[in-house]
């Protein structure tokens, strides 16, 4: 992706219109949780590169031109602003996890999309069987809300 072409689109995988009704099925209640440990990397590496970045232009600051720069200064700019959007993108994702009335099934939501663990893992971890595990994430994700990014 080309520096200061960030894509900015919603990341559980539809753009609504305001005003035009979305189903929100238990897919795209998924979609959206799926999303966090992609984003907590993006994350980790816009921060990498603004670090690269900030580091190259303190070293160079010397011998490059005051355009390359200000291209560099824009370049981190970016980078930073992305960092944010992503991270609040993942707040958002917590936020609906947390929002769900049951302990239970805020557990089970966490183990699952935040710490990846499979349903067996859970299951074991929760001290159920895999099957009602199943059955406790369909209920779990009736409960959540998808969250607007701040």
């Amino acid at each position: 992706m080309p520096l200061g072409a960030l894509n900015f689109e919603e990341p559980w995988g539809f753009n609504s219109n305001p005003g035009e009704a979305v189903e929100i099925t238990n897919q795209v209640k998924i979609n959206y949780l799926q999303r966090y440990s992609t984003l907590t990397l993006e994350t980790k590496r816009a921060l990498a590169e603004v670090d690269y970045w900030m580091e190259l232009h303190s070293k160079a600051a010397s011998f490059l031109t005051d355009a390359v720069m200000k291209k560099i200064r824009n370049v981190v700019s970016d980078l930073y602003q992305r960092a944010i959007y992503l991270q609040s993108v993942c707040n958002a994702l917590q936020g609906s996890i947390s929002a769900v009335e049951d302990e239970r099934y805020q557990q089970l939501l966490k183990y699952r999309y935040i710490g990846g663990l499979t349903f067996e893992q859970i299951a074991e971890k929760m001290f159920y069987c895999p099957r009602y595990i199943l059955r406790l994430h369909k209920k779990a994700l009736e409960g959540i809300t998808l969250l607007d990014a701040k």
